[in-house]
């Protein structure tokens, strides 16, 4: 027994927990933490706050910091502030600057968003991070969230069918300038090779593109974090030339669909199998 155990110990030594930590509202998730002696009663709306704890996951050695967001006011305000009130993106610019390691997570609902909004915010967290942007990919389905921007409640199968969608087309826009597109050639004057570089066409049931990524980004340095509610499947990937402790995520939520398949689990599954054996090759 004793030989069992210790063969079990040593065969863990080579496992690896990775570490994310999520700052709600400035002050956590604790619903009267803004009464605590000494807090910042205004915490939610506090930059310095979500800086500082992002400067602290990275002093940890932590993997990540996460920001949800509610796209609209979906609590009781009488006795706690808002979880969600400054721009998730806006904050991640801000902390990017102010740390060099920790992985930056924020939440991009592909219910109220369009592809093309979400590449381009993405990839310019992931320039000015150097390379540590990560994705929380959830659909919205707070009701008082959605009548921010539609005159009514969408059905499931619109918006885990639209999930799907944005997400695909995400992806061929991140793929839109490919290997060996961008040239910077001084002497002969040659920026890129336009001949490589073309829009996406997606045509889809409920998406329809034909953008063009401003920000350069070859598919092969998209990397996945794919997490479901019961359901876990997690990949992660160490990108090229990061420093250590450094994780680049995309980070997918996505609830069950009750009595079916939900399509988005096929399909990012298949995706990562796919951008790991061409990163392995």
């Amino acid at each position: 027994m004793i030989l069992k155990v210790l063969h079990t110990m040593v065969k863990n030594l080579d496992r690896k927990m990775h570490m994310i930590v999520q700052l709600a509202s400035g002050q956590g998730i604790e619903q009267g933490g803004w009464r605590w002696p000494a807090e910042d009663k205004a915490a939610f709306i506090n930059e310095d706050i979500f800086i500082k704890g992002a400067q602290l996951a990275e002093k940890g050695k932590l993997d990540g910091f996460f920001l949800t967001d509610i796209p609209g006011q979906t609590i009781d305000l009488n006795d706690q502030p808002p979880q969600s009130s400054l721009d998730p993106i806006v904050l991640m610019s801000l902390m990017a600057k102010a740390t060099e390691r920790v992985g930056l997570i924020t939440t991009m609902s592909t219910s109220v968003n369009e592809p093309y909004s979400i590449a381009r915010a993405l990839r310019s967290i992931d320039l000015i991070s150097k390379g540590r942007m990560g994705w929380n990919v959830v659909t919205t389905g707070t009701p008082k969230a959605l009548l921010n921007y539609f005159n009514g409640l969408p059905g499931s199968d619109w918006k885990h069918g639209r999930s799907l969608e944005v997400w695909e087309s995400v992806v061929q826009l991140w793929g839109s300038w490919p290997e060996g597109a961008l040239k910077m050639d001084v002497v002969s004057g040659h920026f890129a090779d336009n001949d490589k570089i073309a829009p996406i066409d997606y045509k889809g049931k409920y998406i329809s593109t034909r953008a063009l990524s401003t920000c350069h980004l070859h598919l092969r340095e998209c990397l996945l974090y794919l997490q479901q509610a019961a359901d876990t499947t997690a990949l992660i990937l160490p990108r090229p030339k990061l420093m250590p402790c450094t994780t680049t995520l995309l980070h997918w939520s996505m609830p069950k669909v009750s009595g079916r398949k939900c399509p988005l689990r096929s399909a990012v599954r298949e995706e990562t199998q796919t951008i790991l054996r061409s990163l392995m090759a």
